[in-house]
């Protein structure tokens, strides 16, 4: 067995965790379950502290006062926790989203325009196929099934627009499974852990 005492916690706290399998309202799975919980709540806060709220205090403190303003608008966000005020967290919200949206557009468009950009396939010539049409075809359908300001009940819209729906339906399917196989490697490197690093049976 390791001698390391970070294998031997993070063994126990694995087997901890396995308990769920034999028995669904296990007391030892609960523990170690809010115990995760409470840490990474800790680790988070103690990090964000660290790395954000003391710098931008000390500034304060230093007479820059503007940023102030970010402070307040995190704190509204608490005051959807009161029905008086929970616009006041909305408001806060909104700006967040907004600003994040617009940041993510104006400084980071790797992202986006590397979503857009893959959805240009080549149809004719060189590099065209049968796959590139279907997927072509399915990308309308699916942009055509968030069309909510035109007639539904026309036959084309209306065809389309199932068609999109069963195109997105099988995207979220083909998701869902990919995240099951992710779940999948994530147990088999716990069991890999537990039965080489911590316990050496391989």
């Amino acid at each position: 067995m390791s001698m390391n005492p970070q294998d031997w916690v993070a063994g126990l706290v694995t087997l901890a965790l396995w308990t769920w399998l034999i028995d669904r309202e296990s007391v030892i799975f609960e523990f170690v379950q809010y115990l995760y919980i409470g840490l990474s709540f800790a680790y988070s806060i103690a990090l964000n502290y660290a790395d954000y709220l003391r710098p931008v205090l000390g500034k304060i403190g230093a007479g820059q006062l503007e940023y102030i303003i970010p402070i307040v608008l995190g704190l509204m966000i608490y005051a959807r926790y009161t029905k008086r005020l929970d616009f006041l967290g909305r408001w806060s919200l909104s700006f967040f989203v907004g600003y994040g949206a617009g940041y993510v557009l104006a400084f980071t468009p790797a992202v986006f325009l590397g979503q857009l950009s893959g959805s240009f396939f080549h149809l004719w010539g060189k590099g065209g196929s049968l796959n590139n049409w279907i997927l072509f075809l399915l990308l309308l359908a699916s942009i055509v099934y968030f069309f909510f300001t035109v007639n539904r009940n026309n036959g084309f819209i209306k065809h389309t627009s199932a068609l999109g729906r069963y195109a997105i339906m099988v995207f979220l399917g083909a998701t869902f499974g990919a995240t099951i196989l992710y779940r999948y490697s994530l147990l088999f490197g716990r069991v890999y852990f537990v039965f080489h690093n911590w316990l050496h049976f391989v």
